[in-house]
């Protein structure tokens, strides 16, 4: 059980950071695609985000090491 709560936060990490490289990244080069580059590095960055989110939305049910980190991230009163 445990390799399943291990391989899904190591997803969700992954993801969530290839989203935010994505995001940010620029091509280097004055190429003849560069603008495809930047389009293409944005249309992965923003997917690997809305994948995190949607996987995220779902596993915070259901993995107690998600809802661990839910519990431990609210706000106290």
């Amino acid at each position: 059980m445990v390799k399943i709560h291990l391989t899904r936060v190591a997803i969700l990490i992954t993801l969530f950071t290839v989203g935010l490289l994505g995001i940010f990244a620029m091509p280097m080069d004055d190429s003849s695609t560069w603008c495809f580059d930047l389009f293409l590095s944005k249309v992965l960055g923003g997917a690997c985000i809305w994948i995190f989110s949607k996987l995220y939305e779902i596993w915070r049910k259901t993995d107690k090491w998600i809802q661990a980190y839910d519990k431990w991230n609210e706000p106290q009163d």
